[in-house]
This record gives C-alpha cells, sequence and structure tokens, in this order.
C-alpha cells in the first residue's frame, strides 16, 4: 500500500508583502482622517463652551451668587491665547480673582485676531441691565469698550493647520449677546 502524501502549501512571500503593503497604505490614509476627526471633535466643543462660560458669567451679573462678597462684576480671563486657556473671574475689591479654580486648556487650539486686540478680560458688570466692558491690558483697571466697539470677536483656530478653520465667539457690546458663528 502506497501513503500519498499532500503537501500543505502556505502563502508565498510575495502573497504576504502584498497583503502587508495594502494594510500599510490602508492606515496611512485613515489615520490622518481619525485625527482630523477627533480635533473637530473638541474644536466644535470649545467655542459652545466658551459660550456657556460667558453666559455663566453673564447670568451671575444679572442675578449675582449668595457668596458674591463685594463682587462688582464677573467675566472671562483669556489667560493664554496659544494654546487656548480661560478662566472664569470675577472683580472683588478692585481686583481680578478667579471665582473657580477650574482653567480650561485646550491644546490643539489657539486665539487669534481677537477684537479689540490684546483682549485680556471681557466683563458684564453686576445690575438689571448688562454692561460689557472690555480690558486690554493687566494695567488697566476695568474700562468700557471703546464706544466705536459694537461687538467683541473672539476668533478660534488650530494652533498648527488651515488658517481658514475657524469658529468665531461674538458678544454684543450693547444686549451682551453672546453667540457663536
Amino acid at each position: 500500500m502506497v501513503v500519498r502524501r499532500t503537501l500543505m502549501r502556505g502563502y508565498t512571500l510575495i502573497e504576504l508583502l502584498t497583503v502587508v503593503g495594502i494594510i500599510i497604505l490602508l492606515s496611512a490614509t485613515l489615520l490622518p482622517s481619525i485625527n482630523r476627526a477627533r480635533d473637530n471633535q473638541a474644536f466644535g466643543g470649545v467655542p459652545q463652551e466658551l459660550k456657556a462660560k460667558l453666559l455663566e458669567a453673564q447670568s451671575y451679573a444679572v442675578g449675582p451668587p449668595t457668596d458674591n462678597n463685594g463682587a462688582i462684576a464677573y467675566g472671562i480671563h483669556i489667560i493664554s491665547n496659544n494654546p487656548l486657556s480661560y478662566q472664569l473671574v470675577r472683580m472683588r475689591n478692585g481686583a481680578p480673582e478667579a471665582y473657580t479654580s477650574t482653567t480650561y486648556t485646550e491644546k490643539v487650539l489657539k486665539f487669534d485676531s481677537m477684537s479689540p486686540a490684546n483682549l485680556s478680560y471681557i466683563w458684564f458688570t453686576i445690575g438689571d441691565t448688562v454692561k460689557v466692558s472690555c480690558q486690554t491690558g493687566a494695567n488697566s483697571p476695568y474700562p468700557p469698550c471703546s464706544s466705536s466697539l459694537t461687538q467683541i470677536r473672539i476668533p478660534i483656530y488650530y494652533a498648527s493647520g488651515s488658517p481658514t478653520d475657524v469658529k468665531t465667539v461674538t458678544i454684543d457690546i450693547q444686549t451682551g449677546f453672546v453667540n457663536v458663528t
């Protein structure tokens, strides 16, 4: 009786290299789009978070919390333009102080080309009506915005990438209306 052996044929080196090449090609084309989608997700939420913090400061100004301890205004302190970083603050005893200990920082994004330039604080004065004030430096004590200024514009960009990708948070000086476009 003769026993026949069937040979188990495996994959050739060329077939294996072809499959590996296809996997590398697919991953090289998909990874940038996955990273971009992740960045877009961060980008989409940050302007809305800034708007929410501005509205929170505005609501404190209209109906101050019970712990305002002599605060005359609430606002946002723009700590850094690149990376984007800001904090909710209040004006008390003639000096700004952090109202919450949380600093909001997003390393992928930056503030740029703000109007007015060098904006460091946006204040909402406590009272029945909202009065928006600007502060463009640490030394200027709580001045009103320029009379020619009708709105504060805070464009938010990617720290690196296309300059056309921008979301703008605007605050109307007269009404205090906050919008994201």
